[in-house]
């Protein structure tokens, strides 16, 4: 067993053949090395590491910074290993702890074409993702989607504006969705009010989407706000204190209203009309730790 000397975290690729200099910040005892331009706040790159200069070596801890740096998904590769060359005398160690940054950015395609019922489709996902945003190893995702579909109409039979029952004698693609959705993430928000180890999160989502249908278009919105954390290696807690969704139908035929009102359903008829939901909500899970060590395992 031994004490650590000093904690060094590296967060820069090397690139073989450089020699461009590598510069140094000290930020709670710890030591960062980094080149050109610290790419991470180092209050931020703190979270994770419960290694500390001082401090005993605890296995523990180690395991759980490796695993805290991990989930981040900000870093390519992540590697700790403990130094005893040049520390002057036995019992001390250096914990060196290598990051190697991943992409900050990235796009991605989707293409699908759907069939359902015999109404052809075909749709379109847009994505972009920032794995450290403003420096915080925070992440966005925003994604744009665009679906074109053939449906017929449900109103009934007869009249220009009903349907004639033939998929085949519609325009193409009558159906259009369309709208984007982003969701932030940003790691110990309120410091003050959880531990270091509580891997707490600020979660922010929003959406809107557009639809025009064959009987009617209709305009969705949700936005939600809320803090998720881990209370203890079982038990993982969000508040969402703050949600709004909106739903608004600006057009609807006359056919397809018949059919609403026709139909007695009070549910079906509430479905198309405006909208404005604002609540609360709380999550609780449950699940054994260290599942793969125990026969018997609850979620």
């Amino acid at each position: 067993s031994y004490d650590i000397r000093d904690v060094i975290v590296s967060t820069f690729r090397p690139v073989r053949g450089s020699v461009a200099p590598v510069d140094t910040l000290r930020e709670e005892g710890t030591l960062f090395l980094y080149q050109n331009r610290m790419r991470y706040k180092p209050k931020a790159l703190l979270h994770p590491i419960f290694l500390h200069p001082g401090h005993r070596f605890d296995q523990e801890k180690s395991t759980r910074t490796y695993r805290r740096l991990v989930s981040t998904g900000v870093f390519d590769r992540v590697e700790i290993r403990f130094d005893t060359t040049g520390t002057g005398r036995l019992g001390l160690a250096d914990a060196r702890i290598t990051l190697l940054p991943g992409k900050q950015q990235s796009v991605t395609t989707e293409g699908f074409v759907t069939n359902r019922g015999g109404a052809l489709g075909t749709s379109l996902n847009l994505g972009y993702r920032h794995r450290n945003v403003f420096r915080t190893l925070g992440s966005l995702q925003a994604q744009v989607s665009l679906g074109l579909e053939a449906q017929q109409r449900i109103s009934g039979s007869g009249g220009t504006e009903q349907t004639t029952g033939n998929v085949g004698a519609l325009a193409a693609f009558n159906t259009v969705s369309i709208g984007p959705k982003i969701t932030f993430s940003f790691p110990r928000p309120f410091a003050g009010l959880f531990s270091k180890g509580s891997s707490s999160m600020l979660l922010i989502n929003g959406l809107f989407n557009y639809q025009r249908r064959p009987d009617y278009t209709r305009d969705l919105a949700k936005l939600s706000i809320g803090v998720q954390w881990q209370e203890s290696r079982s038990n993982t807690i969000g508040i969402f204190p703050f949600e709004l969704n909106t739903i608004k139908i600006p057009q609807i035929s006359a056919g397809f209203r018949d059919y609403l009102e026709d139909s007695r359903n009070p549910v079906l008829l509430n479905s198309y009309t405006d909208h404005l939901i604002t609540s609360a909500r709380g999550t609780f899970v449950h699940s054994t730790p260290d599942a793969a060590k125990t026969r018997n395992v609850f979620y």
